[in-house]
């Protein structure tokens, strides 16, 4: 009696099947495991205060490779960013497979032997028939009879043509056996029926970008303007590289008393600000450079109420 060989079903690669509520494409299984690559992901928050959001996908997930009771999905339910998600991951698979095709020939041409070129002999030429009657004359006008090869000597024989040994080789052998048919797996089903829906759809990413109501933005250049600190530099934005800690480190002084905004600042930054009073001596402005109300600059005291009045 001989032994029972277990042949456990696999999953097939480059199915979408659905695991753990999402859904998932099987991108490599061995006898070890099945990697799923994440085709639907969560939207993620990234500035409550704007409300711009995210895709987050995350990364793939190895299981069993013998979970074929996971669901299948059918690929026309899937929304616009799960097809280009799946599009994108069956175009790193075609990679793959094309890198893995072009090393596989590179060792077969490695291992192939090298065979050295076929030696060519080449006749030895014929003299001219002029040369050939002068000969003939000069020894004598005499008929000349063609020798009968010798009993046993090899005569030569026509060398038969290539085609015509291979038309022998083949009529005896028979006709040519049938080239096999190759048959589809599922990761070509897939492809295709992707292909169909994406065309049926529409699916691009301008299209796409549309879908969600997102057009492409144009940035303007920033105006030149002068830094803000009062030293003269002309800067695209409000400061020079450095000079915003030094502009603020200042007004931090001036507002918690350790110095004269005179002693501070030149005067055409005093100007553009309108100062206040605060405890302790000191004096802060209503806006920041930016031209919005604020506080001041010092945290601690403008989270405390404070009586301002109006500086001299």
């Amino acid at each position: 009696m001989g032994l029972f060989k277990y042949e456990p079903t696999l999953l097939e690669e480059g199915a979408v099947v659905e695991y753990d509520g999402r859904v998932w494409r099987v991108g490599l299984v061995n006898e070890c495991r099945a990697r799923l690559d994440p085709v639907t992901g969560t939207v993620t928050q990234a500035n409550p205060v704007s409300g711009r959001t995210f895709m987050s996908y995350g990364g793939s997930v190895n299981i069993t490779p013998t979970a074929t009771h996971l669901k299948e999905v059918d690929l026309a339910t899937l929304d616009t960013f799960a097809i280009r998600r799946l599009m994108r991951l069956q175009e790193q698979a075609d990679l793959e497979e094309e890198r893995k095709a072009a090393q596989i020939s590179k060792r077969e041409r490695e291992r192939r032997p090298v065979v050295a070129p076929p030696v060519v002999e080449v006749e030895p030429e014929l003299e001219d028939d002029e040369d050939a009657e002068g000969t003939v004359g000069a020894v004598g006008d005499e008929d000349t009879v063609d020798e009968e090869p010798a009993d046993g000597a090899a005569t030569r024989e026509p060398v038969m043509e290539d085609s015509m040994a291979t038309a022998q080789t083949s009529s005896a052998t028979g006709p040519a056996a049938p080239m096999p048919v190759a048959t589809k797996t599922k990761a070509d089903r897939n492809k295709e029926r992707l292909q169909q829906i994406a065309a049926k759809k529409g699916v691009t990413k301008a299209a796409a970008n549309g879908a969600a109501g997102k057009t492409a933005k144009v940035k303007e250049p920033k105006p030149a303007r002068q830094c803000v600190c009062g030293c003269g530099a002309v800067t695209g934005g409000y400061f020079v590289p450095g000079h915003d800690a030094k502009f603020k480190g200042l007004m931090l002084k001036v507002e918690r008393g350790q110095v004269k905004k005179e002693e501070a600042f030149s005067p055409v930054v005093i100007a553009a600000y309108k100062w206040v009073n605060v405890k302790g001596g000191g004096q802060r402005t209503t806006t920041n450079y930016k031209g919005e109300t604020h506080g001041g600059y010092d945290v601690k005291r403008a989270s405390s109420v404070d009586g301002a009045a109006a500086a001299e």
